[in-house]
């Protein structure tokens, strides 16, 4: 009897994930869609531009600057709007669709890239509820208006995130070649 105890206490045990598995799961399973939509262009420059390059600096510009200043950086360079930024409960499968949809259009990729990597940092931030936001609110409106126990847990959340999409990122998407 004692061992059914221990053998169904494992199995409750690899039941429940932790923090660390559901970053690498949701770091990976986003790599994984964008290398699926680059496959499917028709176009040697890949679809998502210079994100590699950009995940591996975000972390250093969240430390240097905090996760605010870096979020809005990204905002800035992805030329977005007021009406374009990302609010509430939008499923990141969507933000890559649109992503997709944006390449046909005049957008560059360096642009989209800093686009989705401010999307991909959002999502993972409501899922992991550092920030839980309403539909009416996006990442930037929490973070103006949350206190400061929420946004150190946020940055810290962001941070942890970004090495697991760093190192998904290293693994599986190819760097942009200039020129």
């Amino acid at each position: 009897m004692a061992a059914n105890d221990q053998e169904s206490g494992v199995r409750l045990q690899e039941g429940k994930r932790s923090r660390e598995q559901k970053r690498a799961d949701h770091a990976l399973r986003t790599i994984r869609m964008l290398k699926g939509l680059d496959q499917n262009q028709d176009t040697e420059k890949p679809l998502y531009g210079n994100l590699r390059a950009y995940v591996e600096n975000l972390p250093a510009m969240i430390v240097m600057n905090g996760l605010g200043q870096a979020m809005a950086t990204e905002l800035a360079a992805a030329r977005m709007g007021e009406e374009e930024i990302p609010k509430g409960n939008r499923d990141l499968s969507g933000m890559i669709e649109a992503l997709q949809y944006s390449a046909k259009g005049n957008r560059n990729a360096d642009v989209r890239a800093h686009e989705l990597l401010f999307f991909i940092v959002s999502d993972w931030l409501q899922k992991s509820r550092a920030y839980s936001y309403s539909e009416d609110e996006g990442l930037m409106e929490a973070i103006v208006s949350g206190n400061q126990k929420e946004y150190v847990r946020a940055q810290h959340e962001a941070l942890a995130y970004l090495e697991w999409l760093k190192k998904f990122s290293q693994a599986f998407l190819q760097e942009r070649r200039k020129g």
